[in-house]
């Protein structure tokens, strides 16, 4: 069992690891055989190899051999980042990694906090934040960020319906997309679908079928160009209007999508 020292000493050194930016370069060659020696301590405890290796390179660039002291905290290092690990997979449902994103930047209960508050805030975008701001570089800023730009993003589509803001927004940040490129998106999207006066029900089909192709908005242009003259069609020969519009969302009455 590592003693309370050794403890302090390893939670010390995650501490100030994560109040500053990951360092990117080369380690001086001769510091490789002590990043080896910590990775391989803080491995044997139980932390994903890409953890370990990570968390050793940023410790060896960022302190000094005196202030990463021995085997003994790094032990106590990996003992505490296994425990982080587990409540991760366990309570949050990362996978290793986004594990290994995560703990570099934040500790585990920084992650639990943080979803917590998300879903208080909306719980059906908060799983989607999440995700995207653990890429970020401070992923805490970067999630209240996506937050605030979601809601004004559902605020300005209100106009449009509801239920379309939600699912439109909700897909840009699965999509990589949050912040200000999600706004532009959308509201690109809502001039759309003004310039083809669409109707509610036709801006959901719209949004199921095109918002999560390589490029959404040259898709529903596409689909809108396909949509309309078979709609047309189907209503001149005595389809109802609202079959027609069903038919007319199907991809094998609009041809290859």
């Amino acid at each position: 069992m590592a003693s309370p020292n050794n403890t302090r000493s390893a939670n010390a050194l995650l501490d100030r690891l994560r109040q500053t930016p990951l360092r990117r370069g080369s380690i001086p060659k001769g510091r490789m055989r002590l990043k080896h020696e910590m990775s391989s301590a803080v491995e044997a405890e139980g932390v994903p190899a890409a953890l370990a290796q990570r968390i050793a390179f940023q410790l060896v660039f960022k302190f000094t051999d005196a202030e990463l002291g021995d085997r003994d905290v790094w032990t106590a290092l990996g003992r505490q980042l296994q425990q982080e690990t587990s409540r991760l997979r366990t309570h949050v449902g990362l996978v290793d990694r986004q594990i290994v994103t995560a703990l570099l930047k934040v500790s585990a209960s920084q992650v639990e906090e943080f979803l917590e508050e998300l879903r208080t805030a909306d719980r059906a975008i908060a799983r989607t934040i999440l995700n995207a701001a653990l890429e970020a570089a401070e992923p805490l800023a970067a999630g209240r960020r996506y937050l605030a730009a979601y809601r004004d993003v559902t605020r300005q589509l209100e106009t449009i319906d509801p239920t379309v803001a939600r699912t439109l927004a909700n897909a840009t940040f699965t999509t990589g997309a949050p912040g200000k490129k999600a706004v532009e998106l959308l509201e690109r999207f809502a001039a759309l679908m003004r310039r083809f006066d669409a109707e509610p029900d036709f801006e959901r089909i719209v949004s199921k079928a095109t918002w999560r192709a390589v490029n959404p908005l040259e898709a529903v242009e596409a689909f809108v160009g396909q949509y309309n003259p078979v709609m047309v069609g189907l209503v001149s020969s005595g389809v109802e209007t609202h079959v027609a519009r069903m038919l007319a969302g199907l991809s094998g009455f609009r041809g290859p999508f």
